[in-house]
């Protein structure tokens, strides 16, 4: 479970909730969930914008997947500017 939950960023104060219930799901299939935390982005606070950081994003969401064993992910974000 990739978490995009941050105190930072008010678009995804829910996500911290939202992984828990993702994580019961995942154990009541059978799985094994890991949560790993991955950087978030904030249209509020980042000046000028947030924008130049998304390619950012991406890249260390993929590369935190490459680096671990995992046969899945769930991936959760809140807004736009964040979604892995």
């Amino acid at each position: 479970v990739l978490n995009t939950w941050s105190d930072i960023n008010p678009c995804h104060t829910h996500l911290r909730d939202r992984a828990q219930a993702v994580k019961r799901g995942v154990w009541q299939a059978g799985g094994f969930p890991l949560e790993f935390p991955v950087s978030t982005l904030s249209e509020t606070f980042q000046k000028p914008t947030p924008m130049l950081y998304r390619n950012l994003l991406a890249m260390e969401t993929e590369e935190l997947l490459r680096s671990y064993p995992v046969d899945g992910a769930v991936l959760l974000g809140g807004c736009d500017k964040s979604t892995p």
